[in-house]
């Protein structure tokens, strides 16, 4: 068992992936905050809504972000920023099934979700998820507070802006630069640069209006 015990921040479903991943490596978790008390297919306890984080000092736990849908990137941004203020401390986690390069540099709570692969030379930056079966290329660098959801792939040399969520089954070119803000749809093809704070999606992608 890991020496200090964890507090997940959400209960949906990116947190049901995220409480096997704890228990895959030895955490204890010590229950989950969410605005309402549901059910947790876990058993974990239910602990009220995120005010009661500050109830224990950043030295006696450690956070896990378990926001986690497209539509929430902004709100797991907040709360990271937030307690990350506070001098809580976010895990890192990577599934025992993920293939991470021994050259590859990991920032602060990034999740490296089941049979990910990240290569040799590539980043990935604070509080992102590189989620199921996702292939991240050499050479790659990922901001801070990115969602690369599952089955997508970044051929080597990309650059993906802060706050960005690329949608699943998603391929992006070599050397392609996607901006901060940009929400690339399911299944699109990006084969050009991206402009900042816009939404694409298609084969190959076009912008699109929310």
């Amino acid at each position: 068992m890991k020496q200090k015990p964890v507090i997940i921040l959400g209960n949906g479903g990116h947190a049901t992936a995220i409480g096997e991943l704890l228990i895959l490596n030895d955490y204890h978790v010590l229950g989950f905050t969410n605005p309402r008390n549901e059910d947790n297919v876990y058993q974990f306890k239910y602990l009220g809504n995120d005010d009661v984080i500050i109830n224990y000092s950043p030295q006696e736990i450690y956070l896990v972000n378990a926001i986690g849908s497209a539509s929430d990137l902004v709100l797991r941004t907040k709360k990271y920023i937030e307690f990350s203020e506070k001098d809580y401390n976010f895990l890192s986690l990577i599934h025992p099934s993920a293939k991470v390069s021994d050259f590859a540099d990991l920032s602060v709570g990034v999740q490296i979700m089941a049979g990910a692969i990240v290569q040799p030379f590539s980043f990935v930056g604070e509080n992102s998820i590189i989620n199921t079966g996702t292939i991240v290329e050499h050479e790659c660098h990922i901001s801070n507070h990115c969602h690369v959801a599952p089955g997508a792939v970044l051929c080597g040399g990309v650059n993906v802006g802060c706050q960005t969520f690329i949608g699943a089954n998603s391929t992006v070119k070599q050397n392609i630069t996607i901006g901060n803000l940009n929400t690339i749809g399911a299944n699109s093809f990006v084969n050009k640069n991206t402009l900042d704070g816009k939404n694409y999606y298609g084969i190959p992608v076009k912008e699109v209006r929310q």
